[in-house]
């Protein structure tokens, strides 16, 4: 049983507001415990994620049954992980209500019922409503549900009870800062003048974090300020230095983009080995030779991507001690495998990794979880309809696309059918059907947070003569400085038909 409440972190008064941030209660048996915890948090909302990992199982050794740190906690081990989130689920109702809304916050988005998110958001809000971490998870999930004024509101509500919350000055950034797999607001709402300011508030709380300083460069790359970005970047390599921070790796990381984006691909090469080099694991350093391998894709150099998978795989074994990880690993580098050959109009590599995928992906799928077994099916309708569009084969890719559909088509949430409508979109572009195309390529696929769809897209429109709207696409991924496959695929081909 729990021996006592406490509660996360101390009371704050706002000096502007004179309201009292209420923290959502977190129930332990243990203060030190509780300590752990809050320091996991920090961690990682400030980029540091193997700090925060050992953070969280330091606080499970000493509390097994402390729910938020099983809901939160993780390690290299996929087992491991699905035991603390059944713990977290078996305790939740031993719990505070707090506690028990966020285990089905997230017991519901495992479940794809964004809908319920959003409810049971709202009914912490309800019932805690002087506390701004609430605010900021109703923020999240409207978010998700591209609800952005709304979640904005939350945010700004956050911000309101305590000026100092961190997470939510940083909420705000990450709509108008590019980075990672943020969702941000349309283009035309982005302001480089509002990413700023919410970046240097990130600052003024936490001056030592390195994402702060990573978020504060991010939006000079993002606007093609190089020089004033690699400054930036370098102060956030001087944080981790004098902190010691494990975020020096992911440091080295965005200077190399900034270097591969400023035309000085072969330094970036070697700042992504100097980032590879001093990973704090193998695990780590084998996610950070993804962006090595994807970084080749903006001078396509599609065989040079290919190399660097090549040794990965040969590596792969000795990421975890986690058979299932290692199989996960694996997929993920057949899937780009895939990606990288289908691209370079390699059929017969494209398919045999498009199978070997599917492969590694089914070996640790749970057959008893019917949810599971659907969603594992949708993807691979979707990335071999994928396939079959690329290499001409309409007929295949739509009789895909329709298996694909007919499992999502009843799910909860906006974003349920993105990949049904982009791939479908895809279709009828390369048909010649610019119309049709424009029937799937809705007000999501949006260049901000879906640079490949959004390629097909501006293609759609230009071949239907609304060439300004195409232009803006176009110019949006051309300038996109930011590291990703969708961005390696599609940044200079939109440069070849601004220049067209």
């Amino acid at each position: 049983m729990f021996k006592k409440l406490l509660f996360l972190g101390a009371l704050l008064i706002s000096a502007c507001t004179k309201v009292e941030d209420v923290p959502l209660p977190v129930t332990t048996s243990n203060e030190t415990a509780l300590n752990f915890y809050e320091e996991a948090l920090v961690h990682i909302s400030q980029g540091e994620w193997p700090e925060g990992r050992e953070s969280f199982q330091s606080a499970l050794r000493i509390d097994p049954n402390f729910v938020m740190a099983n809901l939160y906690g993780w390690t290299n081990d996929p087992v491991q992980n699905r035991k603390y989130r059944e713990t977290a689920i078996a305790n939740k109702d031993q719990a505070s209500e707090a506690e028990r809304i966020m285990v089905e916050i997230w017991q519901a988005g495992r479940e794809g019922k964004s809908d319920k998110r959003l409810e049971l958001a709202k009914e912490l809000v309800e019932k805690y409503p002087n506390s701004s971490e609430a605010h900021i998870e109703l923020g999240n999930m409207l978010r998700q549900k591209y609800n952005f004024d709304e979640s904005i509101k939350s945010y700004e509500k956050a911000i309101e009870i305590n000026p100092d919350s961190y997470d939510a000055w940083q909420a705000l950034a990450q709509l108008h800062i590019a980075g990672g797999t943020y969702i941000m607001l349309p283009k035309e709402q982005q302001d480089k003048a509002q990413g700023i300011k919410y970046a240097e508030e990130l600052i003024r709380i936490r001056p030592m974090s390195p994402g702060a300083h990573q978020l504060r460069a991010n939006i000079e790359r993002q606007y093609s300020n190089f020089e004033e970005a690699n400054v930036i970047y370098q102060k956030m390599i001087d944080v981790c230095n004098e902190t010691g921070s494990t975020a020096k790796s992911t440091a080295l990381i965005v200077s190399a983009h900034t270097l591969m984006f400023s035309g000085q691909l072969d330094n970036s090469m070697k700042r992504y080995d100097e980032a590879i080099a001093i990973a704090e694991s193998p695990q780590t350093a084998h996610n950070l030779k993804f962006y090595k391998a994807v970084a080749n894709l903006f001078e396509n150099k599609f065989y040079d991507g290919l190399e660097v998978l090549d040794e990965m795989m040969n590596d792969v074994a000795e990421t975890s001690n986690s058979k299932e990880r290692v199989n996960g690993n694996t997929s993920q580098i057949y899937w780009h495998r895939m990606m990288m050959h289908g691209h370079n109009q390699q059929k017969s590599e494209a398919f045999k990794s498009l199978n070997q995928w599917k492969k590694y992906r089914k070996i640790d799928l749970d057959m008893d979880d019917e949810r599971d077994v659907e969603n594992h099916n949708a993807l691979n309708y979707a990335m071999e309809a994928w396939m079959h569009t690329l290499f001409g084969d309409y007929d295949k890719a739509k009789n895909l696309l329709s298996k694909h559909y007919q499992i999502l088509k009843d799910r909860e949430g906006s974003g349920a059918l993105d990949n049904y409508k982009g791939i479908s979109g895809m279709v009828y572009v390369m048909q010649g059907n610019p119309k049709k195309a424009l029937e799937f390529f809705d007000n999501r696929i949006e260049p901000a947070n879906y640079q490949y769809y959004s390629y097909f897209k501006a293609l759609a429109l230009k071949a239907d003569q609304r060439v300004e709207e195409a232009n803006e696409i176009f110019e949006f991924i051309a300038n996109f400085n930011f590291l990703s496959w969708e961005a390696g695929l599609t940044r200079n081909l939109a440069q070849k038909e601004l220049d067209s």
